[in-house]
């Protein structure tokens, strides 16, 4: 059961075309990586919140982090 006061993390998971995803949270927020060994656009989806696209260069790596709504 998912409560908020729980914090953990993920790490390499695949996602579609190959895209490696690491992903921590905790009460606070969501921090998340994503590497694609190849350039390509992803749509990304964190929570609830909308769909953006995320261009990705090839070999590098995008981080970011969302706050969780209180």
């Amino acid at each position: 059961m998912w409560t908020r006061r729980q914090r953990g993390s993920v790490k390499g998971l695949r996602a579609r075309g190959g895209v490696l995803v690491d992903i921590a949270w905790s009460r606070e927020c969501v921090e998340y990586a994503l590497f694609s060994p190849t350039s390509r656009t992803v749509t990304l989806r964190v929570m609830e919140g909308p769909s953006e696209e995320v261009r990705l260069i090839g070999g590098g790596t995008y981080r970011s982090s969302v706050k969780r709504p209180r």
